[in-house]
């Protein structure tokens, strides 16, 4: 049995989703594998913070960053 797979870009997922084009993580992607957040600039992890709205975001270092955007 075949089964077609239908190409989903980032347009495709924020108009399926409750996500905005303006709080998708901008990404870098190579080989269909998006960047992960450890490979990010803390700046860049702000930004997404920022974003998604965490909060204490300014106080914190880049690896306390990184989890909350896992979770979020």
């Amino acid at each position: 049995m075949k089964t077609s797979r239908r190409h989903c870009g980032i347009k495709d997922i924020a108009k399926n989703s409750l996500l905005s084009l303006q709080t998708l993580p901008i990404l870098e992607i190579k080989d269909g594998e998006a960047k992960p957040y450890n490979k990010w600039t803390k700046k860049e992890l702000y930004e997404q913070a920022k974003n998604v709205g965490i909060e204490g975001r300014s106080k914190m270092k880049k690896k306390e960053l990184i989890l909350p955007l896992r979770n979020n």
